[in-house]
This record gives structure tokens, C-alpha cells and sequence, in this order.
């Protein structure tokens, strides 16, 4: 098998035995010598093992998930932001990296080895018409095989492996340095097709990369995991420049944890608006630190969530349309900036009489985008998405605009996470206010979400039905956060900005009835 590292994976963080077993057993099948780490596991009986065990070294992860989602993030809310178990510490704590193992790991990636054995004889199948797989030895239907592309005579080219092997095989396979710089590349070539950009990435490039750094991530230099899918501060690809393709001189490797999406980059979004976005750089975590000190105008905070407690009057009025009809040409006057145009240049809107907006597209967008500039937009926008996601997730969804603005006022502004201060007047800006789910197995409620700072929103992948273990996540938490910058609390950041007491509430009532009057 091209490029599996059985010299490391006694040191793969592998929790079961039946995974050092699986690991054996492929190695077993390839002629490959075992370490006695794994030997002594008693993989020499590797195929003897049935293959409902196979499936069981892989299908721990509802019980990995499950221990992953109990952690004390839930109760951020509730208990100081710099107080941390040391079992959720730890959980989160990056690898170790030992450059002479580095060395030998990228080098054996290199030089991947062969095996010795010769090669099988033709396969035919038996008089049921089954077929022999190499892998549980068993006599399978036609269907149970993936078929490659047809012989000249007609036949189809059937796989060595049944398809459950096949799988175990890719998933071993993917556990290595090469087979994982084989996935950043082939997803490299992916998205570089799909968004019409070059790729000139080779995994020799890859492990290049990872020499360079000695194994650290390019932003934060924390020390990455390079082996373990699903896992805590996993290798992940990042270009440094979104609008330029994959080349070594403009891509760098990132723990998952700092590859979050740059949304200034999605259609309709003008240039002259993108005043920060979500991507992290190495500048940006730097920043951090001055983030975390600045202050919070409490006062202008709590005006800001009186005033998008109520709904703004001008948008009110704006919707009392006059009754109006189009001329003999389709053309119709918008209400907002009083130019007759055709219908095409209105978005429809069945409940209207004439079945189109009173504004015009232009004039639209324009007023969407004052919406978001503010408070009440921004959050507005969020409970949408949220409400989106978890249709189509078919979850729990018990969100309001108040349980939003509540959850601001609590974390005083801040990123629950991080303790940067939050923005939401301006769209496209660093630390631009996100909701979060905790547990992403469970839905959008009050006890569930918090509010981060977008940069910390990463996607977590291990939450879909996972063919492999769950080691970990992309997902940020409070003790990540600790470990990269430490402590929220700083000496120089009073804690009472982050999480305001309970007797500044009277003061926030005192100000909501004064903008009333108002």
C-alpha cells in the first residue's frame, strides 16, 4: 500500500485495539513488516477477524461525538470565561512535534513503499456467480464491487477489495501523511476546477509546506495534527489571496481552526463596502491580544439594543404602497426613488396587487443593506439563517429577535469565545457578530447558541454522518481559545466588561423607555 506509515501508527493516537487490528490487517495483506506495537495486538489473525468487527473499528463515532459535545462551552453563559476544567483543557490541547519524527514521517511520505508479493492470480467467480474479495476473503455478489471502465471485450474490470474493504483500505490509507496530502490536493484540484482558477499543487508541495513549518500552523504556530481525521487542530490548506488559485507561493498550511470562508468574496457584495472580512491571517491573530483590551461602550451597547427592540418607523411606512398600475409598456414608477421602470426591474411579491415590490431592485438592495448596518437587521438576518439551517437539518429551532439582544447584553458585547469586542453596523469587517451553536448535534435554542465573532464560526465537518472516528473538531471553544492566547481576563481587561452584572439591567430599562419617549 503506496505510502502508509505502519513505523508511526503506534504513535496515531489510535483508541481501540480493534483500530490498531484494522491498521495490522491491511498491512498483513500488503507484505508489509509490523511494528511490535502493533504486532502484539494479535493482528496476526487479521483476516480471520469477521468483517461486522471491521465495521465496529470504525463506528465508534456516535459514542466519540456524544463525549465531544459534553463540554463545559454549554455553560459558558453562566460561569467566568477563564475558568476551564482540565479535562476540557487537555481535550483540547494541540500535539507535540518532534522534528526527527517530523523528518522520518515526510521522508517514508516521499518515498512511499512497495510491496513484494506477486501479483494475483485472475479471479473468476464461482458457479453462483459471486466473486472472491481480497481483503475478508469472501465470495460476494457482482454488486458488492465497484466495476472500473469496460475491457475491450465487453467485461467490466472488478476492484480487488468489496466495497466495505475498499473503504476500510481508503480510510487506512488517508491516516498517513501522504494519503492526507493526497486529500488537500485532489480537494485542491476540486474547487480550483469549480471556481474556474489554476492548481499547481503536487504532494511533494504539500510536504514541502509541512517541512517549512516544521509541522506548525503558518498563522498561530500552533502545532498541527497530520495524520488523524476528524481531529482537534487538523492540517487544512489556506490561500493566502482567495481571488489567485492553489500555488506553493500563495497557499500555506493552517489548522482547521483558522480556515474559516471569506464572505466579502460572494456575489453582490461591492469592493468598496469590504472593510475587514473573516479570513484569519497571521496579522490577525496577532491582533487579538489588542482586541481583547479594548473597552466597551456600555451605554452606547445598551442604547444600540433598546433601539432594535422596536421596529424602525420609516420601514413601517414604506410598505403602505399606493395603489399603483403599470402603463401600456410594463412600466411601473418605484416608490422609493420615483423612476418609471419595467416590471422586470421589480422583484415579485404575490400578496401586491400587481404581484412585484413597491421598490425597485436598485432601491431594494439599497434599503437591504441599510437594514443590515444595523443592530435589529444584523440579528434579524441571523435568526433567517438559523431558521433556514435548521429546516433543512430538520431541527429544533426556538429563537427570537429579544433571545438574541438578551444574549449580547449578558456577554457585554463580546465574542463568548474569545472576548473580542463584536461589531454589527458594519457588514464586511473583522470580528463581525455570528451565532454559534455549542452543540452542533443539536438544534437553534437559547441554552444551545452564543454569540462569536465570525472568524471563531468555523464549519464542523465531524457533526455529519461520519465514516470515521471522531478524534475532534474544527468547532472553536473557550480552551482552544486559551490555548493560543491564554486567558480572557487579561490584567488589563476588567471582567465587568465582559460579562456586565445584573444591576446594570435597570439601567438598560431606563434607557429603552427613554428612546420610547423619544
Amino acid at each position: 500500500m503506496a505510502g502508509f506509515s505502519y513505523l508511526s501508527a503506534g504513535s496515531l493516537q489510535l483508541q481501540k485495539a480493534a483500530e490498531r487490528c484494522l491498521l495490522g490487517s491491511f498491512a498483513l495483506m500488503k507484505g508489509h513488516k509490523l511494528p511490535s506495537s502493533i504486532v502484539a495486538t494479535g493482528v496476526q489473525h487479521h483476516w480471520q477477524l469477521s468483517r461486522d468487527l471491521m465495521r465496529h473499528a470504525c463506528s465508534a463515532s456516535g459514542k466519540l461525538t456524544s463525549l465531544r459535545t459534553q463540554h463545559p462551552a454549554s455553560t459558558s453563559l453562566r460561569a467566568r470565561p477563564d475558568v476551564l476544567s482540565d479535562l476540557d483543557s487537555q481535550a483540547h490541547q494541540p500535539p507535540d512535534v518532534n522534528i526527527e519524527e517530523l523528518k522520518l514521517l515526510i521522508e517514508e511520505a516521499r518515498n512511499p513503499t512497495k510491496s513484494d508479493k506477486p501479483r494475483a492470480a485472475r479471479r473468476t467467480p464461482n458457479s453462483a456467480g459471486e466473486w472472491l474479495c481480497g481483503g475478508c476473503a469472501q465470495h460476494l455478489p457482482l454488486g458488492a464491487f465497484r466495476l472500473l471502465k469496460s475491457r475491450p471485450d465487453g467485461h467490466p474490470y472488478i476492484r480487488f477489495l468489496c466495497r466495505d474493504c475498499e473503504r476500510l483500505y481508503v480510510m487506512a490509507f488517508r491516516r498517513t501523511l501522504r494519503g492526507n496530502a493526497g486529500r488537500l490536493v485532489g480537494a485542491a484540484n476540486y474547487r480550483s476546477k469549480k471556481r474556474d482558477q489554476s492548481n499547481t499543487l503536487t504532494i511533494p508541495d504539500i510536504l514541502d509546506m509541512i517541512w517549512d513549518q516544521k509541522g506548525c500552523c503558518a498563522y498561530s504556530g500552533v502545532s498541527m495534527q497530520l495524520c488523524i481525521p476528524n481531529s482537534h487542530w487538523r492540517m487544512s490548506l489556506e490561500r493566502k489571496n482567495n481571488d489567485i488559485g492553489y500555488n506553493i507561493s500563495n497557499c500555506v498550511l493552517v489548522a482547521s481552526e483558522f480556515n474559516s470562508p471569506d464572505y466579502s468574496r460572494a456575489p453582490g457584495v461591492r469592493s468598496n463596502e469590504v472593510l475587514g472580512t473573516a479570513q484569519w491571517s497571521a496579522e490577525k491573530v496577532s491582533a487579538v491580544f489588542e482586541a481583547r483590551r479594548s473597552t466597551v461602550d456600555v451605554h452606547e451597547l445598551l442604547k444600540d439594543i433598546a433601539q432594535a427592540r422596536m421596529a424602525p418607523q420609516e420601514f413601517r411606512l414604506a410598505r403602505r404602497a399606493s395603489n399603483r398600475k403599470p402603463d401600456g409598456e410594463g412600466n411601473i414608477i418605484c416608490n422609493k426613488c420615483g423612476t418609471l421602470k419595467h416590471s422586470d426591474s421589480f422583484y415579485p411579491r404575490p400578496a401586491t396587487s400587481i404581484g412585484i415590490r413597491s421598490y425597485c431592485k436598485e432601491c431594494a438592495g439599497d434599503l437591504d443593506r441599510q437594514r443590515r448596518e444595523t443592530l435589529r437587521g444584523h440579528v434579524l438576518t441571523l435568526l433567517a439563517t438559523a431558521r433556514t439551517r435548521s429546516k433543512s437539518a430538520n431541527m429544533a429551532f426556538a429563537l427570537q429577535l429579544g433571545d438574541l439582544l438578551d444574549m449580547l447584553h449578558l456577554q457585554g458585547g463580546r465574542c463568548i469565545y474569545s472576548g473580542v469586542p463584536l461589531q454589527y453596523r458594519i457588514r464586511h469587517t473583522d470580528w463581525r457578530m455570528s451565532l454559534e451553536r455549542v452543540n452542533n448535534l443539536a438544534g437553534y435554542t437559547k441554552d444551545n447558541c452564543v454569540l462569536i465573532a465570525v472568524e471563531f464560526n468555523t464549519s464542523d465537518y465531524s457533526r455529519k454522518t461520519p465514516k470515521e472516528e471522531v478524534f475532534g473538531t474544527a468547532q472553536w471553544s473557550p480552551a482552544k481559545v486559551m490555548h493560543i492566547w491564554g486567558r480572557v481576563c487579561s490584567e488589563n481587561t476588567d471582567p465587568s466588561d465582559i460579562q456586565p452584572p445584573g444591576e446594570k439591567i435597570n439601567f438598560a430599562r431606563m434607557l429603552f423607555a427613554e428612546v420610547v419617549k423619544q
